[in-house]
């Protein structure tokens, strides 16, 4: 079931918001990485829809920085630069092709350049250097370590996996995750102070993945009892009474805090295929459901912003992140729900 609607959703998101020319939806810059990813995800699950999904991203590698008035995916912003490099990886693990992997570590390169901050370490959000966020971090943990997985020679993966656990060290002693388990969204410059208190799901998301790619790379355990850790705590505190993801860092429905919600579910179940537990399959599960039976106009497959419903406003964001959420269900078929032994290790986190 949920692959035959996320393939209706996918093509809803295409006919509605995509344009053609560019491979960017409704020009939107960060969230286009993010709605082509799901669409680059769904294709690796349900090979039958890669002849479909191929000449968008092929489009989009080619001229969505045209439609911009730039020539590279680099930009002001390096969180920007993180999204499309990890929509660049997706594309290399659909078609094996180089160019897309070469392209994630020319964006990673420009990254690295951001390092350090006055902070102790850990990368600037943008070049004019105003604020040291959560997300630009954990999107450089996240291409550090799928990069160290997916390079061909021992040093570069050496060098990637550096680079993560460098990361992973500062996120830790830069006090980025508050007293609930919860990912704020960043820190303040004047002494480096946890002010920018807010929290976004899609904080506790991007982090689940470089966790569980950093794992893969290593072997560490621990890795994966942070990755739980956050993952219960935004199951717990950032949900409704029926479990039911909700944004409640913003009241906003637009396409960008749209998008959040999508991002979290798809890195949490990465966190699932990697150390299994019943709790984060139902969780998708439920999501998913809700998204289909609330939040989904089911003549166009149009998804609102709200997976609790009503069905309202739906937007280019919101149709990525329910994609991806309908994606990372369709995903568990064939994963078991748990792995009891993953959690009883001692956590380097704590």
């Amino acid at each position: 079931m949920y692959l035959t609607i996320a393939r209706k959703a996918a093509i809803a998101m295409n006919d509605h918001y995509l344009d053609r020319a560019s491979g960017v939806y409704e020009n939107q810059w960060w969230n286009s990485a993010n709605d082509l990813t799901a669409l680059s995800n769904l294709a690796i699950i349900d090979p039958s829809f890669e002849t479909t999904v191929r000449p968008i991203l092929h489009t989009a590698f080619e001229r969505a920085p045209e439609s911009q008035g730039v020539l590279t995916f680099e930009n002001a912003y390096y969180d920007d630069e993180g999204w499309w490099a990890l929509l660049w990886i997706s594309m290399y693990d659909l078609t094996k092709d180089p160019m897309y992997l070469f392209e994630a570590q020319s964006l990673f390169r420009d990254m690295a350049l951001a390092w350090p901050t006055p902070c102790g370490g850990g990368i600037w959000w943008d070049r004019d250097q105003t604020y040291v966020a959560s997300i630009a971090n954990e999107l450089f943990l996240s291409v550090a370590a799928h990069l160290a997985n997916r390079v061909k020679h021992g040093n570069d993966k050496a060098s990637y996996v550096n680079w993560a656990m460098k990361e992973v060290d500062w996120f830790e002693h830069a006090n980025l995750i508050n007293e609930y388990g919860d990912v704020i969204d960043g820190i303040d410059l004047h002494g480096c102070t946890r002010n920018h208190t807010d929290v976004f799901t899609y904080n506790q998301g991007v982090i689940l993945g470089g966790l569980v790619e950093l794992n893969k790379a290593t072997g560490d355990v621990s890795l994966l009892i942070k990755a739980q850790a956050i993952a219960d705590a935004a199951m717990r505190n950032l949900t409704n009474n029926d479990g039911i993801l909700l944004e409640k860092g913003t009241k906003d429905e637009g396409a960008a805090f749209a998008q959040f919600k999508g991002i979290f579910v798809r890195n949490l179940q990465l966190l699932q295929s990697a150390a299994p537990k019943t709790s984060y399959a139902t969780f998708i599960r439920n999501n998913a459901d809700s998204i289909i039976h609330n939040a989904m106009n089911h003549d166009s497959y149009l998804i609102a912003p709200v997976w609790q419903g009503p069905f309202r406003d739906p937007n280019m964001g919101a149709q990525g992140s329910g994609l991806d959420a309908l994606v990372a269900a369709a995903s568990l078929t064939n994963i078991r729900d748990e792995i009891p032994s993953v959690r009883n290790f001692p956590s380097r986190f704590t």
